[in-house]
């Protein structure tokens, strides 16, 4: 009787166990469910000299900047994608956001990691490439990417909760590059002139 008693009390126990667990399951669920994030991410190839080499150019300074636009949980975390077939090569990294690191690795389809504390709704993840070797005709040619067009490059932000490996959200997509120097030159000249052709013939019809 004893005997069965103990069993009893061992079946029940491990009936507890596994519903404590299920609900712990179910909480954090809850909770990964529940966050959200909203990131915007930008590149700008012409923030340093380029130099066209033929069938490479070197981009003296590339930037990047991604800001965290919505969401309740914040970023801890970036990864984004730099293809092989278009970049070759960088000299150095230098990320601007306090409490943030950076690392690249060497695998086919290289990427950048960066990771560091929470930012929220508001703030920004900056950081510099230097010296970027890329193929020429990629400048010139989407198709080489990926993502569609010319410095599109996939990227992943993330929020990781570090107390609970449940916890966690994410937003994806591709960086929209900041037009060169040149193309805002000539921009805001087509602006400026229809300004003045805008002015002439109101000018005109008084």
């Amino acid at each position: 009787m004893f005997k069965i008693m103990c069993s009893k009390m061992t079946i029940v126990k491990r009936m507890m166990a596994f519903l404590f667990v299920v609900s712990v399951f179910l909480i954090n669920t809850s909770v990964a469910t529940a966050v959200s994030l909203d990131v915007q991410g930008y590149v700008h190839p012409y923030a340093g000299t380029v130099i066209n080499g033929g069938t490479t150019s070197i981009f003296g300074q590339v930037d990047y900047r991604f800001d965290v636009v919505g969401g309740s949980s914040g970023m801890n975390f970036l990864n984004i994608e730099f293809e092989d077939d278009i970049f070759l090569s960088v000299a150095g990294l230098s990320v601007l956001t306090s409490g943030w690191s950076g690392t690249a690795d060497g695998h086919t389809d290289r990427h950048i990691h960066l990771s560091g504390s929470t930012l929220p709704t508001g703030d920004q993840l900056e950081f510099s490439l230097f010296d970027v070797t890329v193929v020429t005709a990629a400048l010139e040619d989407a198709s080489y990417w990926d993502e569609g067009g010319v410095w599109h490059q996939a990227w992943a932000a993330l929020y990781l909760d570090p107390t609970n490996p449940l916890g966690f959200s994410a937003d994806g997509g591709s960086t929209a590059p900041v037009p060169e120097p040149a193309s805002l030159v000539l921009m805001g000249s087509g602006l400026a002139g229809l300004g003045l052709w805008s002015w002439r013939r109101r000018k005109k019809s008084v």
